[in-house]
């Protein structure tokens, strides 16, 4: 349970208070990344450098911070200018460095590989 609140309190914190529900559904997308452990490793944090250098050099968004706990990892981009594009992009730039990992991509936060 206490997991499950200071979750939520780090999501939470990550909101601006300026998001409103239309604005997080068109130019959002968040990576949920399943993780071996109950927090994240260094090795975790690589993946989250490799996509936001990807997303960013590219100029499709900006990364807006990221959490774990309950083996989940993720992290979420905003002001993207092409959601298809950069769904593409980070997809190819995480199966090219690790293709074994497992992930989601969606516009909204998902609690999808959490084990508590």
């Amino acid at each position: 349970m206490k997991l499950l609140l200071l979750f939520v309190i780090g999501f939470l914190s990550a909101c601006s208070p300026n998001d409103s529900p239309k604005n997080s559904e068109n130019n959002e997308l968040w990576v949920m990344v399943k993780i071996d452990s109950q927090f994240r490793s260094q090795n975790d944090l690589k993946i989250i450098d490799l996509v936001a250098n990807h997303i960013e050099d590219k100029e499709l968004g900006f990364l807006d911070g990221h959490s774990s706990g309950a083996y989940q990892l993720d992290f979420n981009f905003v002001e993207i200018k092409n959601i298809e594009v950069a769904r593409k992009e980070i997809t190819k730039a995480i199966n090219s460095a690790y293709p074994n990992v497992e992930y989601t991509i969606s516009n909204t936060y998902e609690v999808k590989y959490e084990k508590l």
